[in-house]
């Protein structure tokens, strides 16, 4: 399961409670997840462009950081794009929505 802190939402979201977003939140999760992407890509061709051109190392801890949160954000975006396109949830990811649901 993975999570999400959205500054947009001002709250944690974890990615089995996306079916139980309103339009409205997930069209808001969507849109901070598509900055957030958009920004951390930016940031990493920034870091390579300037050790490419100085030939300084970039610190292997925040590229880590940094890839791993663009890899939830890629993920939660793809499950809100799957969800609006109607795409079906997995067996393990229904039977996860319907216990916060119903648990």
């Amino acid at each position: 399961m993975a999570i999400f802190n959205s500054k947009e939402l001002n709250r944690v979201v974890y990615s089995t409670e996306l079916p139980n977003l309103s339009e409205h939140d997930l069209e808001t999760l969507r849109a901070e997840l598509f900055d957030c992407i958009e920004g951390i890509n930016t940031s990493l061709a920034e870091v390579k462009q300037f050790e490419d051109k100085h030939g300084y190392s970039s610190d292997e801890d925040w590229l880590h950081r940094a890839k791993k949160k663009l890899r939830i954000c890629t993920q939660f975006a793809a499950k809100i794009e799957a969800f609006k396109n109607g795409s079906p949830m997995t067996y393990k990811e229904r039977t996860q929505s319907a216990c916060v649901k119903f648990c």
